[in-house]
């Protein structure tokens, strides 16, 4: 649940403790791109078993021949590209890339084209110059204006504190707002943070419908009880029954990060079934710390500071440039051609490799 700021500052005072003092540190994490550059081993588990226990570029190899959902966005955007050694970190995969010549080139291409994203003609979710001000004065949203269209895809971001959790708990009427108002042209569905929230069941299988409970992958857990799954499991759950809880259909489904404890597959799995929502005219509006998943799911990102829209734009615009708020292929080629994802990095860099080969 931490912002990219926050997380670097807390993986900092990890490497310091083992530089100074010598502790050994042991992290379990799905997000292996802010980890892995720092560290000295690589355990796998599989079925309880350790599958791979190397360095990180051994790790690397190992995954690219034996489990490639593993491969950070890096690893996977060089391997896609038939480079190799692949990098343990943004550095090392600059480095490979320039010794082939093609960081440069790559620098050169422009961002794709878009025209200008005409505003929603017909809104699923709007806020009017919201605010919301707390005891003592303090404002946690600052007349925020944001029009959601039925069908859109939304990434809401920004740091901890930001104003995104507590916009998603207006959408629905949660909180009301202090000044301002919020209109829904049905019902929205709310996924907040403590996926727990919605369990009131003993059985798995008596949450949700059978047919739901197939879609979220989770048929196999059905006898389990809710609060005994994994965290990745709960937020499955959850999900499943806020969009497919029955009754009016939601014009809207808002998700507090929602891929906290999540691997790559059930990630991707669920960028899948939120297009799906989208496609079938459900706004989709999900607040994120996880650019990969902005990159991959969103076709418009919203980026919050101090309770107010700091930036609304195409991620294209707002996801390959800077550095916290940047996938990680973005930062590889700083942000050369608007890619955000490794298979459009990866194919970027291949043209790239062609060309010099011609001139060659």
């Amino acid at each position: 649940q931490l912002d990219p700021v926050a997380g670097d500052e807390l993986l900092s005072l990890l490497r310091r403790l083992n530089d100074q003092y010598d502790t050994t540190i042991l992290v379990a994490d799905h997000r292996l791109e802010r980890v892995l550059a720092w560290a000295d081993r690589v355990l796998v588990l599989d079925e309880g078993a350790i599958a791979c226990d190397a360095d990180p570029r051994g790790f690397l190899d190992w995954a690219a021949a034996r489990a490639p959902q593993l491969l950070t966005p890096a690893a996977e955007l060089l391997h896609g590209a038939g480079l190799r050694p692949l990098p343990p970190s943004v550095k090392a995969a600059r480095a490979t890339l320039r010794a082939h010549g093609s960081l440069d080139r790559a620098a050169q291409a422009p961002p794709p084209g878009r025209p200008p994203k005409p505003r929603p003609s017909d809104p699923a979710l709007r806020f009017r110059g919201v605010w919301h001000e707390l005891d003592g004065g303090r404002a946690a949203l600052r007349g925020v204006t944001l029009t959601l269209g039925r069908g859109e895809r939304v990434a809401l971001m920004g740091r901890n504190g930001a104003g995104k959790s507590t916009l998603m708990r207006h959408a629905n009427g949660l909180l009301r707002p202090t000044r301002g108002r919020v209109d829904a042209a049905g019902r929205v569905a709310l996924l907040l943070q403590n996926p727990g929230d919605y369990f009131v069941r003993d059985r798995v299988g008596d949450e949700v419908a059978a047919e739901v409970l197939d879609a979220a992958g989770l048929r196999e857990l059905a006898d389990r009880h809710p609060r005994d799954l994994s965290g990745g499991q709960r937020q499955r759950l959850a999900l499943a029954i806020v969009a497919g809880g029955g009754g009016e259909p939601a014009v809207a489904v808002c998700l507090d990060e929602p891929t906290r404890g999540m691997d790559r597959g059930h990630r991707d799995a669920l960028v899948s079934q939120l297009r799906d929502l989208a496609a079938a005219g459900t706004a989709v509006l999900v607040a994120t710390h996880d650019s990969e998943l902005a990159g991959a799911f969103a076709e418009r990102v919203v980026l919050l500071g101090d309770g107010e829209v700091a930036a609304d734009g195409a991620p294209e615009e707002l996801l390959a440039g800077g550095w916290y708020f940047a996938t990680e292929t973005a930062r590889v080629l700083g942000g050369a051609g608007g890619a955000l994802d490794p298979a459009a990095g990866a194919a970027l860099i291949r043209d790239e490799l062609s060309v010099m080969e011609m001139v060659r």
